[in-house]
């Protein structure tokens, strides 16, 4: 075919006017090219957040991340804008229907909204903490306001009338400003994982709440016989657990729930890591929202040493940290001798020595690895020396591993939490009540008879083989320990019939390493020598040997393998 001049002018405008109309359209929806640019859409996401507007932050925060995914303005914004609404609008959702969720065994819708915003914020600082993001907000207004009063209300119910107990309508509100860097990221991302674990394992649980509201006839009865015999109501409230065997149980999905749990658990220990960097990175930078001052200038994070949060109370325009303070005073916290200065500034305590941040990050670092590879395979007390001597308590070292941890193991395969309670006795006499006993001196008074002997016949499970007639001898001098939730307590040694007392897996436990009081016979062997799984006697031994050393005579403690007093 001949192209004429008029048909290759033709041809020429066509194409032409294809490059532009390409050039100008949107991916989405080619209305050409008059769509925000992405410096527009990061301060649209940005006013939003300072109005309160979390949906609408991350609306446009999530433009820019479509075509940019670790774009770092929009990751921070998306972060700011999941952490508003988790605290402004979901933490009130949640509330609000926490008690229909409770009453119908649901537990876990409560969370899914929370969730939500909770399990994006870690993808986000992942990315700020690998890139280095800063990003600037004058201001992030934080409000939490949950009305508790339907809580108050199944307070009521439960205790079959009227609640002695109302709670207020909370309201608290503080405003952050100015500057986002890697530290806070690792606080907030190490934060939601921590909550998305807490969530998970709540989320993994049936509570059998309507249940429970039935047994309040055997629930009361155990808690009256606890004000006189507090083994005695222990012991009872296995006859409400009885009738309602689901409480504490797993959902369907409670397993896997579990299992991410500890996946939660591990990411936020690794990631809380990376706060000592960047605190030191950052120190003396008054805009920032966790103000380090290496006060000492020694260049890391140590006694004496400066953080204020960048954060008050649009109310009082008062430091946020201080409110908190005034806010808890009632429960004995106050300024004064805290360590917090009137304008919220928090002195690092001198006894913090340079090794305390290394010593605490091997110590999260082994729990992470446990959890994630089970490398290494057990955590032990001796593990925690070197964070003590850190902080200056060289006299309080753990001299000997007589329990070891292996977290791993349960959340590998986990089990609900029924699956740890008292075994339940079969006998008549005390026929679906938990399996629970307790020791004390035969000198002390008004107390039920079979504290002193006879606790053997108690546990008809066969788990008694290595629990004599008279269980436990106690060789207390001390008086009572005085505990203000129990009131005045004898010197009281249980002993308890664990339906699984490794709980999962978790527990082992050496004797051989245990200190021990003996009579004047010579002491039974300590066996088995070297990490066991435990099992109801070595548990409860090693409880026996824990309450021991709060009452036993000073001058006698730290004795290992004495003549002094058997503790079995």
């Amino acid at each position: 075919m001949k192209l004429t001049k008029f048909s290759l002018l033709a041809i020429g405008l066509i194409t032409a006017g294809a490059m532009v109309s390409s050039c100008g359209s949107s991916g989405s929806g080619g209305k050409g090219n008059t769509g925000p640019t992405v410096a527009q859409l990061i301060q649209q996401g940005s006013d939003a957040l300072a109005a309160k507007n979390p949906a609408g932050a991350k609306s446009a925060f999530l433009q820019v991340l479509k075509s940019d995914p670790n774009n770092c303005s929009a990751n921070w914004g998306m972060t700011l804008a999941d952490f508003q609404d988790a605290a402004n609008v979901q933490l009130t959702e949640l509330v609000a229907n926490l008690i229909t969720n409770l009453l119908t065994d649901t537990i876990g819708n409560t969370f899914t909204a929370v969730n939500i915003d909770l399990q994006d914020i870690p993808t986000r600082t992942a990315v700020i903490e690998s890139q280095g993001c800063e990003f600037t907000l004058p201001a992030l207004p934080i409000e939490i306001k949950p009305d508790l009063s339907t809580v108050s209300s199944l307070l009521g119910t439960v205790g079959g009338g009227s609640s002695s107990l109302s709670l207020p309508y909370i309201d608290i509100q503080m405003t952050f400003g100015t500057q986002w860097g890697p530290a806070e990221a690792s606080v907030l991302g190490s934060t939601a994982n921590m909550l998305n674990a807490a969530i998970a394992s709540l989320s993994a649980q049936t509570l059998g709440v309507q249940c429970l509201i039935g047994q309040l006839t055997p629930l009361k009865a155990a808690l009256t016989t606890f004000s006189s015999d507090k083994i005695g109501g222990l012991r009872g409230i296995g006859a409400a657990y009885y009738q309602c065997p689901s409480f504490l149980g797993f959902t369907s999905n409670g397993a896997t729930l579990m299992t991410q749990a500890g996946a939660d658990m591990a990411d936020a220990m690794q990631e809380i890591q990376n706060l000592p960097a960047a605190l030191a990175k950052d120190a003396g930078n008054p805009a920032k929202i966790i103000q380090y001052t290496d006060v000492n200038g020694d260049g890391v994070v140590d006694g004496g040493d400066t953080i204020k949060l960048g954060c008050t109370d649009p109310t009082t325009t008062t430091n946020c940290v201080t409110d908190v303070v005034g806010m808890v005073g009632g429960l004995g916290v106050t300024m004064n001798g805290s360590g917090i200065a009137s304008d919220g500034t928090i002195t690092i305590p001198a006894n913090v020595s340079k090794k305390f941040m290394p010593a605490i990050s091997a110590l999260l670092s082994n729990m992470a690895g446990n959890l994630k590879t089970n490398s290494p395979a057990q955590i032990v007390p001796t593990d925690v020396n070197p964070l003590l001597e850190s902080l200056g308590f060289t006299g309080d070292d753990f001299t000997s591993n007589v329990v070891a941890l292996d977290p791993y193991y349960y959340f590998k395969t986990p089990k609900p939490i029924n699956s740890f309670l008292p075994t339940l006795a079969s006998n008549a006499g005390d026929q679906n009540q938990f399996q629970i006993e307790a020791e004390i001196t035969a000198t002390t008074g008004g107390m039920p008879w079979y504290y002193e002997a006879g606790d053997a016949s108690h546990f008809t499970d066969g788990t008694n083989t290595n629990i004599s007639p008279d269980g436990i001898s106690v060789p207390v001098t001390a008086g009572p320990l005085s505990i203000s939730l129990l009131g005045s307590l004898p010197a009281m040694i249980p002993y308890i019939s664990f339906a699984d007392p490794t709980f999962g897996g978790i527990l082992s436990i050496d004797l051989s390493q245990m200190l021990e009081f003996c009579g004047s016979s010579p002491c039974p062997a300590a066996t088995p020598a070297g990490f066991q799984s435990a099992s109801v006697y070595s548990l409860d031994k090693l409880i026996a040997g824990g309450i021991y050393g709060l009452f036993t005579d000073t001058t006698n403690a730290g004795k290992p393998f004495t003549t002094e007093n058997p503790i079995w």
